[in-house]
């Protein structure tokens, strides 16, 4: 089977790398911009807008002896099953879901790159799951192979996409979403020819952590690699595991960098399974901290695109106010599907943050479809809609804009 996806390119900005796109990944199409909804916040009674969940993600991560449960071991199967079926259950009938699965290998900082890679006995189980939880079969993540990977080791990673492919085609009936680790250009474009010789033209971005600043000359290689082949507008770039800064840190409010990555022309995106990447120094510092969980913990208003951090004591005060009236709009979202006062009457802060997590699930998810809006109305206006956001730097704006 055909294991390209189909795209319709509706609108595109004239001044940003912004569109809009309806993509058949599976059996129903989706309209790009488009945030996945990640349900593992969810609670078994949380009411998502329907409009907004066309795409959900599930996330998988194994390492060589959780992989072998999970092929060996009834048990441990039938949970990752449960976990799937519990996702499912939370979502739509007309959902498209796309399963990430991430291979972790134990750490071994003297081994060479090659033992990062998995096995042929591992791909096969972790083929297994990709394809068997999804509608859309996304190559697994090898992120500490990549993260190794230099001019001698490429071939190493290439072998493995091979074969996971090779692996996939065995009994294929679904579209497959090719993998691209944030390497260095040369690999990337090797890596984008690759996929469109074999007929996929759906790519997902592992930034692995790292945030979309750092990466901005990878993202142009690929799209130019799309262009040069015929693809400039006939693909689909899906990123997960973008950071939009140090959350854990002394600045009250970030900016949402992970929101402006849809200005290069990227189509949709997922969740963030991974912590930022950095040195020793660092975990031996947090190890120091109180209350890290909290400090972590933002709250996205995407009327100035801050995520701002979250203080208990400082939304408290707006319930506190002459006649009891709140004005949450300083950092709450005006149009939430989770009130504030929900959030602030839980007791454990684990509750309060799996609340926090759905609502800015559902902002990134209109966020979008603003985003769209704007680029079928105003396509030669999209660059100073993000200007005017109050949290988005001056020097991303000069990044994003298109030059003429």
């Amino acid at each position: 089977m055909s294991l390209e996806v189909k795209v319709k390119t509706k609108d595109i900005a004239d001044d940003s790398g912004l569109r809009t796109t309806r993509v058949k990944l599976a059996n129903n199409y989706v309209t790009t911009p488009i945030k996945s909804v990640d349900t593992s916040s969810f609670y078994a009674d949380t009411k998502f807008p329907k409009q907004m969940t066309k795409l959900s993600e599930f996330f998988l991560s194994f390492n060589e002896n959780t992989l072998k449960r999970f092929y060996n071991d009834d048990e441990y199967n039938k949970r990752k099953n449960y976990d799937f079926n519990s996702h499912k259950k939370k979502i739509y009938d007309d959902t498209t879901t796309i399963t990430i699965v991430q291979y972790k290998k134990t750490r071994k900082d003297e081994a060479p790159a090659d033992y990062e890679a998995p096995s042929e006995k591992e791909i096969k189980s972790l083929v297994n799951a990709a394809y068997s939880f999804t509608d859309i079969t996304a190559i697994p993540s090898v992120p500490r192979l990549a993260r190794r990977i230099d001019v001698d080791d490429i071939d190493i990673l290439m072998d493995y996409i091979d074969s996971t492919l090779k692996r996939i085609n065995v009994h294929n009936k679904k579209k497959v979403m090719g993998y691209l680790p944030m390497l260095p250009p040369a690999f990337l474009e090797r890596l984008v020819n690759y996929y469109l010789n074999n007929g996929i033209n759906a790519l997902y971005l592992d930034f692995d952590g790292t945030t979309l600043t750092s990466n901005l000359s990878k993202v142009d290689t690929i799209k130019r690699t799309l262009a040069d082949r015929g693809y400039e507008e006939n693909h689909f770039l899906y990123y997960v595991n973008m950071s939009y800064g140090k959350a854990i840190n002394e600045i009250g409010v970030l900016s949402a960098r992970d929101l402006l990555a849809l200005s290069l022309g990227l189509d949709g995106f997922g969740g963030k399974h991974v912590a930022a990447r950095r040195g020793k120094e660092f975990y031996e510092w947090i190890k120091k901290q109180k209350d890290t969980y909290k400090n972590k913990t933002r709250i996205l208003n995407r009327t100035d695109y801050g995520y701002y951090r979250y203080s208990e004591d400082h939304l408290k005060s707006y319930f506190e106010t002459e006649g009891g009236l709140p004005n949450p709009m300083e950092i709450y979202p005006e149009d939430p599907i989770v009130d504030l006062s929900n959030i602030i009457e839980k007791d454990s802060f684990t509750s309060k943050k799996r609340l926090i997590d759905i609502e800015n699930v559902h902002q990134r998810a209109l966020e979008c479809n603003n985003l769209g809006i704007i680029t079928h109305e105003k396509p030669d206006e999209t660059i100073n809609y993000f200007d005017k956001k109050k949290c988005v730097k001056n020097k991303d704006i000069k990044q994003i804009k298109r030059k003429s």
